[in-house]
């Protein structure tokens, strides 16, 4: 019997370990990541679709690398043409997180995590920031919460 426990309290610790997380939990990993800012983890906190809609914006800059670098400058992200020629998707990400516009923001942010509502593929979590509050929508891509709008809140 104590042998069937242990098996048991085994299989339960690996099952916990391999498990998804959920809604609330990928939505409070975006926040970290751009609190620390974390490209790479904030990316896999997207939905493939924003991926790809993000990827498509980089190959526009990379197309015109030099007028980019200037509208880049206008948003006080200082990156040169060359850069932009090999930026990818977390790149381009971690460069906007560290930009003095963003993490300004950033380190000001007050931020609650509320309700969480799933619906199928689809989930919803209520975050507060700053005292705004509004929901970030999620869906289920192969197993995994990620999230499928931008951050409306910003």
């Amino acid at each position: 019997m104590k042998k069937l426990f242990v098996i048991t309290a085994i299989l339960a610790m690996l099952a916990a370990c391999g498990a998804a997380p959920g809604p609330r939990a990928t939505v409070e990993k975006a926040f970290k990541a751009m609190q620390n800012a974390d490209g790479k983890a904030l990316l896999e906190c997207l939905s493939s679709e924003a991926v790809a809609e993000l990827n498509e914006s980089i190959q526009e800059m990379k197309e015109t690398p030099e007028e980019s670098a200037m509208m880049m400058a206008f948003l006080g992200l200082e990156v040169t043409a060359d850069e932009i020629r090999n930026l990818d998707a977390a790149g381009f990400i971690t460069l906007l997180l560290k930009s003095d516009m963003f993490s300004a923001e950033v380190a000001n942010m007050n931020i609650t995590y509320g309700a969480e509502r799933i619906d199928g593929n689809k989930a919803w979590v209520e975050v507060t920031m700053n005292g705004m509050t509004d929901e970030i929508q999620l869906v289920n891509e192969n197993g995994r919460w990620v999230m499928d709008e931008g951050f409306d809140m910003f």
